[in-house]
């Protein structure tokens, strides 16, 4: 069984991550995002690959918050 791949426009993009549509485009610019262009001229993508931004940026949190703690305890 072949698994699909979702796609999401630069406003999908910028609404799971909470950022701008130009903070979207920046991303793309510095090599953070890879877009393709999909029906009608839009930019479109992968979802996944929003996923391990997200990912990644939990991850930043979960470890600031972590030293934080180890700080406090000292």
């Amino acid at each position: 069984m072949k698994s699909e791949a979702k796609f999401l426009t630069r406003k999908e993009v910028a609404e799971r991550l909470r950022v701008s549509k130009s903070t979207v485009e920046r991303m793309e610019a510095a090599g953070e995002l890879i877009g393709v262009v999909g029906f009608g001229n839009k930019k479109l993508y992968l979802e996944s690959d929003v996923d391990k931004i997200l990912d990644n940026i939990c991850e930043q949190i979960y470890n600031r918050k972590k030293a934080a703690a180890r700080l406090n305890s000292i």
